[in-house]
């Protein structure tokens, strides 16, 4: 599965479960665009905020990817093989 059809799958599967999605899609080329390695979505339900940072099975984590993780709360990294952890996640998370 390539890192765009899993990305393509936990949107999906957010959305079922109500949460918010960014995201974001900026030319890291723009230097205004902000620091590079920002994690690929951010969800957010009932005043929960998640950062997800999504690789396929052989994807390797950059350094400017692990300095964000080290900067914001619950930077998840993963790979399709974590599909049922992540519906776990997005299922309870968020919920009170």
């Amino acid at each position: 599965m390539t890192e765009a059809e899993f990305q393509a799958n936990v949107i999906d599967l957010a959305r079922t479960l109500g949460w918010r999605i960014h995201h974001d899609r900026a030319d890291m080329s723009d230097h205004t665009a902000g620091d590079p390695g920002f994690p690929d979505l951010v969800l957010a339900r009932k005043r929960k905020v998640l950062f997800f940072e999504l690789k396929s099975d052989k994807g390797k984590v950059r350094p400017s990817q692990l300095a964000w993780s080290t900067a914001l709360p619950f930077v998840y990294v993963w790979r399709p093989a974590d599909m049922q952890e992540i519906a776990q996640v997005l299922a309870h998370a968020g919920r009170t």
